[in-house]
């Protein structure tokens, strides 16, 4: 029958049952398709931001509820990545794909 990979190490016997423990839980823990939901909205972002034309007047103010759609890591490498280039960094939104300033100086 077939499984998993992570079934086939599960039952492979090299690993110690703390980590096997560990391991079914994670499982248990994850949504597929959310995951899935998860990586093709930030495929999408990557998408965007390679294939736009800046434009200034499409430049909002900051607005929190638009960098909500920001995870906190992503926030905060692109708030560093501003810091350490002395320049403004732009998201565009996902719903009407305007740009957003993450920091303004």
């Amino acid at each position: 029958m077939p499984q998993t990979p992570l079934d086939r190490l599960l039952e492979s016997g090299h690993l110690d049952e703390k980590i096997c423990e560990e391991l079914r839980a994670l499982r248990e823990r994850l949504n597929p398709f959310k995951l899935s939901e998860v990586v093709n909205h930030k495929l999408e972002c990557i998408w965007d931001l390679a294939h736009y034309r800046y434009n200034p007047a499409e430049v909002e103010k900051k607005t929190k509820s638009k960098l909500e759609e920001l995870s906190p890591v992503e926030k905060e490498v692109l708030e560093r990545l501003s810091q350490a280039f002395g320049i403004k960094v732009y998201i565009r939104t996902r719903e009407n794909g305007k740009l957003i300033a993450l920091r303004h100086d």
